[in-house]
């Protein structure tokens, strides 16, 4: 091992556990330069070049240290890892397979050969592969709380929640378990319970985006200004926005920070008096607070939950231009939306998104039904729609939900994938049909096909992981009577 290139290493990985992944990246790669044969600098640089968003980068690096050591686990460990976040689940597996064989008592391995397995809807597969997992790493937090996501992910909750309570109690500071155990609890419709823990979102820094300053303590403004803000997804924030009215006093100035495409939409909502997108400076305020813990200050339950709609609507000069475009299609006018919005910020939230949207060829089927016209929802569709299926697609025109709410008022009905055109639909008060994966969101509780935060909204379930061939049929069958 020559000396330079050892330091050079060390010095990068010093930089990795500081956080500095681009400072690590150049350190592994002076140290190659001075040992182009050291396999941990080559296997050490994909982790932060993956780190980085460079997946097919990282890929390359781990083939290189494995040309150099084929039988090195974590090379073969991590390259499943990427191949994983590509959506390449069966070729993950095999990697898995391979660290597992030559690693038998590791965990890790197990452990993300069960997210391979979840990724391909082999959920029985995976539970046991968690289970194994466990048993070699019985102490192991992440292991523990890995079984109760492929638990969770096969709808088997109050398992899920049993292991992340497992988890809990042996590292009782650590976040990923206790933000799943939030998860279960809404899920199981603990509300109260799940909105403080919930909480713990804010350890995760893809996750903690707050404006800074001191937050709100929920009492009297007494003249003071407030900043509320939006996080995750436009459904989110699209969801709980109804919570301002309920929650926030009168005695002071309230703010709302939002991404653009909401701005213009949450301008009407009483108890706003300003809105500013997130691309705009923020004005001076006085304390901050998210719009999704405000359930929390509610104390909200199953039984409370403020569920008067609409409460969002559209500009009515909008609406009405849309409506007069809307006559000249023929029969009901029924809206369209088959696939979500990728997050950018966690791999779990891209899996999920594969799990919950369609493609438009799905929908063939809906080309039989008379009496119906289409209407595209989906926003930056480039997928051409199948042989005989009409679809009237003016989205390109719209630039915000202001603009879709005011297209969605002039529609008989909206069918979505559970996406933030659902919660909008739902918000206006508009009939909404909603095709939810196997393992529903939280929100949409358990074995239920109404809601409690949406009256006008059903539910149209996977029955089995990644089928939609009979929630499909059902809407397919219902709508052939509604149009009739």
């Amino acid at each position: 091992m020559i000396p330079a290139a050892v330091e050079a290493f060390e010095a990068a990985a010093a930089l990795h556990r500081a956080g500095d992944h681009r400072g690590a990246v150049a350190g592994y790669h002076k140290a190659i330069s001075l040992d182009p044969h050291y396999v941990e600098a080559y296997c050490n640089l994909g982790v932060d070049l993956f780190e980085l968003g460079g997946v097919e980068p990282a890929l390359a690096a781990y083939e290189v240290a494995l040309a150099l050591n084929p039988e090195f686990v974590q090379a073969h460990n991590n390259r499943g890892n990427g191949l994983l976040r590509l959506g390449r689940a069966v070729e993950a597996e095999a990697a898995f397979r391979h660290a597992h064989k030559l690693a038998p008592t590791m965990s890790q391995p197990l452990t993300n050969l069960g997210q391979a397995l979840l990724a391909q809807n082999r959920l029985d597969e995976a539970i046991e592969t968690h289970r194994i997992a466990v048993a070699l790493s019985p102490q192991d937090p992440d292991a523990i709380n890995d079984l109760g996501v492929a638990l969770a992910q096969a709808n088997r909750c109050q398992e899920a929640l049993e292991a992340t309570v497992q988890a809990i109690r042996i590292a009782p500071d650590y976040a990923r378990p206790r933000l799943n155990h939030a998860l279960m609890l809404l899920k199981l419709g603990r509300l109260r319970e799940g909105w403080e823990a919930y909480e713990w979102r804010w350890r995760f820094r893809h996750l903690d985006e707050r404006p800074s300053g001191p937050d709100w303590d929920g009492g009297p403004l007494n003249g003071r200004t407030l900043l509320l803000f939006g996080e995750q997804g436009y459904g989110d924030s699209l969801q709980f926005i109804r919570f301002v009215a309920k929650v926030v006093p009168k005695d002071g100035k309230v703010l709302l920070s939002v991404p653009a495409r909401l701005a213009r939409l949450f301008g009407q909502v009483e108890g706003i008096d300003a809105v500013i997108a997130h691309d705009q400076p923020l004005p001076a305020y006085d304390v901050r607070f998210s719009l999704m813990s405000l359930p929390r200050l509610a104390a909200c339950g199953l039984e409370d939950i403020p569920a008067e709609s609409p409460y969002l609507h559209p500009d009515p000069i909008e609406a009405v231009r849309w409506a007069q475009r809307l006559a000249a299609l023929p029969g009901k006018k029924v809206g369209l939306a088959w696939a979500g919005n990728p997050r950018r910020y966690d791999e779990e939230a891209t899996r999920l998104d594969r799990r919950r949207s369609l493609n438009l060829a799905d929908f063939a089927a809906l080309s039989a039904i008379p009496n119906l016209s289409l209407v595209s929802l989906q926003k930056d569709n480039s997928e051409p729609a199948p042989p005989g299926l009409e679809l009237a697609d003016w989205m390109t025109g719209i630039n915000d939900f202001a603009g879709t709410a005011a297209l969605v008022a002039g529609l008989d009905l909206v069918i979505t994938v559970d996406s933030a055109v659902a919660h909008l639909a739902g918000a206006m008060g508009k009939p909404v049909w909603v095709l939810s994966r196997f393992d529903g969101c939280w929100r949409w509780l358990m074995d239920r096909d109404d809601s409690p935060w949406y009256p006008s909204l059903r539910l149209f379930r996977q029955e089995a992981p990644g089928d939609w061939s009979r929630p499909l049929a059902r809407v397919a069958e219902e709508l052939q009577g509604f149009c009739g």
